[in-house]
Protein backbone atom coordinates (compact mmCIF):
# COMPACT_ATOMS: atom_id res chain seq x y z
CA UNK A 1 0.00 0.00 0.00
CA UNK A 2 1.32 3.11 -1.05
CA UNK A 3 1.11 6.51 1.46
CA UNK A 4 -0.44 9.78 -0.59
CA UNK A 5 2.20 12.55 -0.57
CA UNK A 6 0.34 15.60 0.43
CA UNK A 7 1.82 19.19 0.13
CA UNK A 8 3.58 20.94 2.84
CA UNK A 9 2.76 23.56 4.97
CA UNK A 10 4.45 26.44 3.12
CA UNK A 11 3.13 25.06 0.24
CA UNK A 12 -0.90 24.31 1.30
CA UNK A 13 -0.61 28.49 2.33
CA UNK A 14 0.95 29.97 -1.16
CA UNK A 15 -1.63 27.39 -2.40
CA UNK A 16 -4.45 28.74 -0.54
CA UNK A 17 -3.88 32.49 -1.61
CA UNK A 18 -3.66 31.28 -4.97
CA UNK A 19 -7.02 30.05 -5.18
CA UNK A 20 -8.31 32.85 -3.10
CA UNK A 21 -7.02 35.38 -5.54
CA UNK A 22 -7.84 33.29 -8.65
CA UNK A 23 -11.45 32.74 -7.93
CA UNK A 24 -12.36 36.23 -6.59
CA UNK A 25 -10.28 37.20 -9.92
CA UNK A 26 -12.31 34.50 -12.49
CA UNK A 27 -15.77 36.08 -9.82
CA UNK A 28 -16.14 32.15 -8.81
CA UNK A 29 -17.26 30.78 -5.10
CA UNK A 30 -15.09 27.90 -4.35
CA UNK A 31 -18.50 25.71 -5.05
CA UNK A 32 -19.00 26.72 -8.70
CA UNK A 33 -15.30 26.22 -9.78
CA UNK A 34 -15.80 22.48 -7.95
CA UNK A 35 -18.95 21.88 -9.71
CA UNK A 36 -17.60 22.86 -12.85
CA UNK A 37 -14.62 21.35 -12.82
CA UNK A 38 -16.60 18.21 -11.83
CA UNK A 39 -14.73 17.85 -8.47
CA UNK A 40 -16.18 17.36 -5.18
CA UNK A 41 -17.86 20.38 -3.57
CA UNK A 42 -15.43 20.49 -0.73
CA UNK A 43 -12.17 20.23 -3.11
CA UNK A 44 -11.60 24.08 -2.95
CA UNK A 45 -13.06 24.78 0.54
CA UNK A 46 -11.01 22.47 2.50
CA UNK A 47 -7.49 23.77 1.17
CA UNK A 48 -8.60 27.03 2.00
CA UNK A 49 -9.62 26.04 5.54
CA UNK A 50 -5.92 24.97 6.13
CA UNK A 51 -6.62 21.28 4.56
CA UNK A 52 -3.17 19.72 3.33
CA UNK A 53 -4.19 18.29 -0.44
CA UNK A 54 -2.31 15.63 -2.44
CA UNK A 55 0.02 16.78 -4.47
CA UNK A 56 -2.90 14.75 -7.25
CA UNK A 57 -5.30 16.88 -6.04
CA UNK A 58 -3.54 20.50 -5.90
CA UNK A 59 -2.35 20.15 -8.95
CA UNK A 60 -6.36 19.50 -10.41
CA UNK A 61 -7.00 22.45 -8.11
CA UNK A 62 -4.01 24.45 -10.02
CA UNK A 63 -5.63 22.88 -13.34
CA UNK A 64 -8.78 23.67 -12.91
CA UNK A 65 -8.06 27.60 -12.24
CA UNK A 66 -5.53 27.72 -14.78
CA UNK A 67 -2.66 27.67 -12.43
CA UNK A 68 0.90 26.57 -13.76
CA UNK A 69 2.24 24.13 -11.06
CA UNK A 70 5.50 23.21 -10.83
CA UNK A 71 7.58 21.01 -8.49
CA UNK A 72 11.56 21.80 -8.13
CA UNK A 73 13.13 25.06 -9.20
CA UNK A 74 11.09 27.77 -10.74
CA UNK A 75 11.62 30.36 -13.44
CA UNK A 76 12.22 34.43 -12.28
CA UNK A 77 10.44 37.08 -13.18
CA UNK A 78 12.21 40.12 -15.13
CA UNK A 79 13.65 41.71 -11.82
CA UNK A 80 15.00 38.46 -10.52
CA UNK A 81 12.73 37.75 -7.98
CA UNK A 82 11.63 33.83 -7.77
CA UNK A 83 7.98 33.71 -8.68
CA UNK A 84 7.29 31.54 -5.73
CA UNK A 85 8.28 33.84 -3.40
CA UNK A 86 11.38 32.30 -2.33
CA UNK A 87 14.46 33.91 -1.60
CA UNK A 88 16.03 35.96 -4.68
CA UNK A 89 17.82 34.82 -7.21
CA UNK A 90 21.13 35.72 -8.06
CA UNK A 91 22.37 34.90 -12.33
CA UNK A 92 25.67 34.01 -12.84
CA UNK A 93 27.15 35.28 -15.81
CA UNK A 94 30.31 34.21 -17.44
Amino acid sequence: MTRERRTNRSTTNRLKGLIEAELRRQNLTDQEAAREARLPVNAFRSVRHGHRPSIDRAEELCRVLGITMTIGKTSTVEDGTDITENKEEKSTER
